[in-house]
């Protein structure tokens, strides 16, 4: 009887892991400029002089192309790149709106990390909001919404703290951040998550940061990812991180 939970258990974690692969798969389709991503816009000339620049960074358009949508943007971790992580995400913010997710401005090898001046981070945001801000479903004045995972929450902090009226919420993922009440309102911050895993050193510092917002009267939620440590992917059954986006995307 042990053996047939063992064996979904394998099942389930291999077509998890395929999943995510194609998802990565048809990300770097897009990189390499998909017809569907390289549209022109309707107005613009059929000239060559006229066509669209290719996309550098990995987006994921909405599932319901119609009607203005906001634009998330996942910030990834130190050390690393954008692609597991977009493509993790790409499960759930889709339903929602644009999903973009650039490279860290700090490049080491075939790797990337935040840092320099906040200023040269912040353009890097800016640069990939700007390559799908000739979409229909986006409005390239609205506030974006910011995934932060371990530096990239870090720095998400920073950036909600330093760009009032840029950003409209916030997901922290396996960070030791702390932001208050009257931070999050001045600059414009309708609500933020957090979510850690329950072996991530992060979880109970993050747990406390939602409580505390809770408590002075703020809208902030926390999730459990589950039996993992520092990762941004949860328990498949859990589906935290599906239930955070959604709570986040709905005003």
């Amino acid at each position: 009887m042990g053996l047939v939970p063992r064996v979904r258990g394998r099942v389930g974690a291999f077509a998890r892991g395929l999943f995510v692969a194609c998802l990565m798969f048809l990300a770097l389709v897009a990189l390499a400029g998909s017809p569907r991503e390289a549209a022109a816009a309707p107005h613009e000339s059929s000239t060559p002089s006229a066509a669209p620049a290719k996309r550098t960074v990995l987006a994921f358009p909405p599932e319901n192309r119609g009607g203005k949508q906001p634009v998330f943007v996942y910030l990834h971790g130190i050390v690393g790149g954008p692609e597991r992580g977009c493509a993790e995400f790409a499960r759930a913010v889709p339903t929602y709106g644009w999903l973009v997710c650039p490279h860290a401005n700090v490049r080491e090898g075939d790797r990337y990390s935040w840092g320099g001046s906040l200023a040269e981070q912040w353009a890097v945001v800016r640069d990939a909001t700007s390559q799908v801000a000739q979409e229909p479903e986006v409005d390239p004045s609205a506030p974006i919404v910011l995934l932060g995972f371990s530096q990239g929450a870090y720095l998400a902090a920073q950036l909600v703290a330093t760009y009032p009226s840029a950003i409209r919420a916030v997901v922290f993922v396996g960070a030791n951040v702390r932001p208050n009440k009257a931070t999050l309102e001045q600059s414009g911050v309708k609500k933020v998550a957090f979510a850690a895993g329950q072996y991530d050193e992060t979880f109970g510092y993050m747990a406390e940061s939602a409580r505390q917002l809770e408590r002075a009267g703020y809208r902030a939620q926390f999730r459990s990812l589950g039996k993992v440590g520092h990762t941004y992917v949860g328990d498949a059954e859990g589906a935290a991180m599906d239930s955070l986006i959604s709570w986040i995307a709905n005003d």
